[in-house]
């Protein structure tokens, strides 16, 4: 087996973290539940009268970005 094949196969099996269920604070769950809302197809009328914008703040290390990985999975 050849080098580039080699890392052929190392690129391929990348260590990638599993799903953890996390404890989301209030204001977390709300966010990723008007984003689950927005992505029902159980009520087309609904979905098209809700804000197509989502503003999220807060400190550094608030835990900003992994609501926003959260959210991204069920919208891919």
């Amino acid at each position: 087996m050849n080098t580039s094949e080699l890392l052929r196969q190392s690129w391929d099996t990348l260590n990638r973290p599993k799903y953890a269920n996390r404890q989301w604070s209030v204001r977390q769950q709300e966010a990723l539940d008007i984003v689950s809302r927005a992505l029902a197809r159980d009520d087309e009328n609904r979905r098209q009268s809700m804000d197509p914008f989502l503003f999220i703040h807060g400190p550094p290390g608030g835990g900003k970005t992994p609501v926003f990985i959260d959210m991204a999975n069920p919208a891919a």
